[in-house]
Order: structure tokens, then sequence, then C-alpha cells
């Protein structure tokens, strides 16, 4: 067919609606509830004439939007973060479990290296609570960090490198410790103590650090506009 999708309307000697669609453009099954949903308003219409389209009640669409919203799942809500992943590494050690840049690592080898940064996090003073600002690109030592940091007690601050200076250092107001690349470490005012990746891979133990943290405790800061606050 010529368009994506083209509505045909006869009204003699009844209404009668013929839908011709681009089969290549829609999954299977589209053309029937598209049309079934203009029957259900044009029903609607002839019930109630002043209606607005965006005040009809259509039929079935209740139970669509009940079942859309159905998303309650069940969790564990006394268990942290690190504890839920170490349950997943425990399930599935040689999955893949970060892909990024190139490289892949397994549930097993994202364990070992955020352990190890974990374990030298807690070397530097990060415990419950604390905030430690993560200024890294997109990649597999982000979501390192970010995981380390929890392990360690501590809550991350994630940083936007593309936040300008005064943002940045109002964000690292009380903040203790960055990680921070070569690069991003011009971001970070030279108030804040920084430490590279590759710093804190210096081995200190592979082994998971105690667990300090609690189900409640803090796990990240984020900065808005404003609309959510922080």
């Amino acid at each position: 067919p010529p368009y994506t999708a083209s509505l045909i309307v006869f009204d003699e000697p009844e209404l009668f609606l013929s839908l011709v669609i681009d089969q290549r453009r829609f999954i299977p099954g589209s053309a029937e509830r598209m049309l079934e949903q203009l029957r259900s308003a044009l029903i609607a219409f002839s019930r109630d004439p002043d209606a607005r389209l965006a005040e009809l009640v259509l039929d079935g669409e209740a139970e669509v939007i009940e079942a859309w919203n159905r998303t309650t799942r069940s969790y564990p809500r006394d268990a942290t973060i690190p504890e839920i992943f170490a349950a997943r590494v425990a399930e599935r050690p040689d999955a893949p479990a970060v892909i990024a840049d190139g490289s892949s690592w397994t549930y097993a080898q994202l364990d070992r290296h955020t352990n190890e940064i974990a374990q030298a996090l807690r070397h530097r003073g990060v415990g419950p609570d604390t905030p430690v600002a993560v200024a890294l690109p997109r990649g597999t030592d982000l979501i390192a960090v970010l995981l380390a940091v929890l392990k360690a007690g501590g809550a991350y601050v994630p940083i936007d490198l593309a936040s300008p200076a005064p943002r940045v250092a109002a964000m690292l107001d009380g903040v203790p410790l960055a990680v921070v690349t070569e690069l991003t470490a011009t971001l970070i005012p030279t108030a804040t103590p920084r430490v590279t990746v590759p710093e804190l891979l210096t081995p200190i133990s592979s082994d998971p650090p105690s667990a300090p943290a609690h189900p409640l405790s803090l796990a990240y800061i984020t900065y808005t506009s404003g609309s959510t606050g922080v």
C-alpha cells in the first residue's frame, strides 16, 4: 500500500470502516486492535455526542489500564543491594554481568573487582552513609565503582561530566572523596580528595568487606533541577 495505514470509511448502506496497513510496519493484530478502538470510540460518541475525545470511556479501557499498571513485584526488603548481587554471583558466576566498550565481565569477575575497590574505599575511610563522588565516563569501571561504593557501605554521588564547574563544586560540598580519571580530575575542585580506579585496584583484599550497610542506609545522592529535590 502507498501509505503505512489507510482508513476507508463507508456510510451507506451502513457505517463501515476498513483499515489497510503495511504489514511490514505493524505487529500481528495491530489492525484489529485499532479498528476495535475506533468502533468503541464511535459507540461512545453515539451515547454522548457532546463529549470530548479525552472524556470518553472506551470499552475495555479500564481493564487495559489496570493490567498495564499491575507492576507490583515482591523483593527482599531486608537485603541490601550488595547482598542481592552476591546471591546472583552464587547462582550464575560465569554469566555476563557487564558488557561495555568492547569488553565483558562475568558476575564473578565483577564481584572480584568490586571487592577490591570496596576494600580500598574502606581503607580510605568510606563507611555507612559516606558520600563518594563518582566522576567516570560510562563503562565497566563506572558500574564497578558504583557497586563497590555500596559494598563499602557508602552512598555514591554521580557527577554529570557536562555540568558547569560551579554546579560540580556545589554537589561536592561536604563530599570527602571523589573517584575520577586523569581527565575528569580537572572537573573536581582541588579541595576535594580524589582517587583513580587504578589506585583503588592496588591489592588490599579481594574478599568482600564486612557488610556495614543496612537496607535503610543511604545508597546514592542525586541533584536535580529542583522538581524532585535531592
